[in-house]
C-alpha cells in the first residue's frame, strides 16, 4: 500500500519534468507546412513561396529545396522566398520541399508539385471599341484577346496618355471585357491592358488606344422664317431656320400651343433646314421650333419658340355709294364712290356693259382710296359696275352687290 502511494506520486512529477526540461530526450518531430503555391497549381514568371514551421519545444532550422536543389536555410519559422521561374527558361513540373529541424534531431518535411511556366503570358490585344473611335455611351464595353491560362487582367483608363492619375483601374478582372459601371464625363479618355498568370509576372501593357465619349448634342437651331409673330395667308407656309455644324438630322414641331402638347406637325428625319407642310393649315395662331442630331444620335436643345399666324380670309365687302343704283347721268366719265373698308390697303373697280363682267370696260385694280374717276369718256349707254377690297396679307374680299347706271349725252 504504501508503495502504490509512492507511484501515484512519482508519474506526473516525471511527465512534467519530461515535457519542460531540456535535459530530457525529444522524440517528436517539428511541423512544417508550404502555403504557397498549392500542390498542382499552375505558376508563372516568378512564384512565391511561403513556408511555415514549429515545433513543440524548440525549432532549429528550416530548409527549402527547389527540384532537389537547396536555395535556402533558415533559422526562423516562417519565410518567403521568391522564385525566379525565367531562369530555367523553360516549361516544367517543379518540386518545392520544405525541411524542419528541431533541436534533437528530429526533422519532416512536405513538398507540394506544381507546373511552372518560365516566361510571363503575352501581351493582350485590344478589340473595341475601336482605336480613336468616338461614341456617345458613357458606360461602353471594352474587349481585348483572351490570353491563355492567365488568371487574370488588369485594365487601365486615363484620361492623358501617361497613365499617372488612372480614372479606372482595375486588377481583378477575370475574363477578357470589362463594362464601365460609372458614367464618365464626355472627354477623351486612353486604355490599356495586361494578363497575369496565377502567382506569376505581370505580361508587358498592350498597346494604348484612344476612344472619346461625347454625350453633348449639336447647338440650337436659329429659325429664319415665318418670322416671328408675323402673318401670312401663304396655309402651306416653308419654314427655315440656321444650319447646324455637325447635324444629320433635324427635327420640327408646329402646335397651336406654345407647350407643344398635341402638335400639329411633328416631323423627324429631315436633312436640311427646310421643311414645306403639304397639308394646308386652318387660319389661327401657331408656334414652332427646331431642334437638330448629330451622327452619334446625341439631340440638341430646342430653339426658341416663334409664333406666326394664317390668315386667308380677306376683307369685307364694299358697299357701292354712288352713281346709284339703276340712275341715268350726262356725264360720261363720272366719279365712283363707295365705302371704305378697315384693313383695306387696295380697292379694284370693274365697269362693264355686260353683268357678267365677261369683257370689262373699265378694270383698275391699285385703287388706295375708296373712289375711282375715268380718264377716259364712257359711250352712251347702260353699264354695270362692282368693287372688292385686299388686305396686307394680299386676300381679295369678296366683290360688292352689282350696280347699274345710264350715261345719255
Amino acid at each position: 500500500m504504501k508503495l502504490k502511494h509512492h507511484f501515484a506520486i512519482f508519474v506526473p512529477v516525471l511527465s512534467f519534468l519530461l515535457l519542460n526540461c531540456d535535459y530530457f530526450v525529444d522524440f517528436e518531430p517539428p511541423e512544417v507546412k508550404i502555403h504557397s503555391p498549392a500542390s498542382g497549381e499552375k505558376a508563372f514568371g516568378s512564384v512565391e513561396i511561403i513556408v511555415e514551421a514549429s515545433d513543440n519545444k524548440k525549432l532549429h532550422h528550416v530548409e527549402l529545396y527547389l527540384d532537389g536543389r537547396m536555395v535556402k536555410k533558415s533559422w526562423s519559422g516562417s519565410f518567403t522566398y521568391i522564385w525566379d521561374l525565367t531562369e530555367t527558361n523553360r516549361d516544367a513540373q517543379h518540386i518545392i520541399k520544405a525541411k524542419a529541424f528541431d533541436k534533437e534531431g528530429n526533422w519532416s518535411e512536405t513538398e507540394v508539385k506544381f507546373f511552372g511556366y518560365g516566361k510571363p503570358p503575352s501581351s493582350p490585344t485590344l478589340l473595341s471599341p475601336a482605336n480613336g473611335s468616338v461614341f456617345a455611351d458613357p458606360t461602353p464595353r471594352l474587349d481585348w484577346s483572351d490570353v491563355p491560362l492567365v488568371h487574370r487582367y488588369e485594365l487601365q483608363i486615363d484620361d492623358n496618355s501617361n497613365f499617372y492619375s488612372p480614372v479606372l483601374k482595375d486588377t481583378s478582372i477575370k475574363n477578357s471585357s470589362y463594362t464601365i459601371s460609372t458614367a464618365l464625363a464626355d472627354a477623351t479618355y486612353y486604355w490599356r491592358v495586361r494578363a497575369r498568370y496565377t502567382g506569376g509576372n505581370w505580361s508587358n501593357w498592350s498597346s494604348v488606344w484612344k476612344f472619346t465619349v461625347d454625350t453633348t448634342g449639336p447647338m440650337a437651331p436659329n429659325l429664319i422664317s415665318p418670322a416671328n409673330g408675323t402673318a401670312t395667308n401663304q396655309n402651306t407656309p416653308t419654314f427655315d431656320w440656321s444650319d447646324v455644324s455637325g447635324a444629320v438630322e433635324y427635327q420640327i414641331q408646329v402646335a397651336d400651343n406654345n407647350t407643344f402638347s398635341s402638335p400639329k406637325i411633328d416631323r423627324f428625319g429631315l436633312t436640311s433646314s427646310t421643311y414645306t407642310t403639304t397639308s394646308p393649315f386652318t387660319d389661327g395662331t401657331y408656334y414652332w421650333r427646331v431642334r437638330a442630331k448629330d451622327n452619334l444620335n446625341n439631340w440638341g436643345g430646342w430653339s426658341t419658340v416663334w409664333s406666326f399666324t394664317i390668315d386667308t380670309q380677306g376683307p369685307p365687302v364694299p358697299n357701292l355709294i354712288s352713281p346709284a343704283n339703276g340712275s341715268t347721268t350726262n356725264d360720261n366719265t363720272p366719279t365712283f364712290d363707295w365705302s371704305d373698308i378697315s384693313g383695306a390697303v387696295e380697292y379694284q373697280i370693274q365697269v362693264d356693259n355686260n353683268s357678267n363682267f365677261s369683257s370689262p370696260e373699265r378694270n383698275q385694280v391699285g385703287l388706295t382710296t375708296s373712289t375711282y374717276t375715268p380718264t377716259s369718256s364712257l359711250s352712251d349707254g347702260t353699264y354695270y359696275w362692282r368693287v372688292r377690297a385686299k388686305d396686307n396679307l394680299n386676300n381679295w374680299g369678296g366683290w360688292s352687290t352689282v350696280w347699274s347706271f345710264t350715261i345719255d349725252t
